[in-house]
């Protein structure tokens, strides 16, 4: 789409600005999942004071 809002709108769907290929399997396991995701990330909005308000 060309159509910026987009992020803003839908930034967990068509909002999506990048894709990533793994390259190396092993770190994976280094990534957050589920709710241990969802608690790093409201832990990094409160400490960076982000407003966030689709959590």
């Amino acid at each position: 789409e060309k159509d910026p809002v987009i992020i803003n709108r839908d930034p967990y769907g068509k909002g999506w600005l990048v894709r990533m290929k793994v390259t190396n399997p092993e770190e994976l396991k280094q990534l957050y999942t589920g709710e241990q995701a969802i608690q790093k990330l409201k832990e990094l909005i409160a400490s960076e004071k982000i407003s966030c308000k689709r959590l």
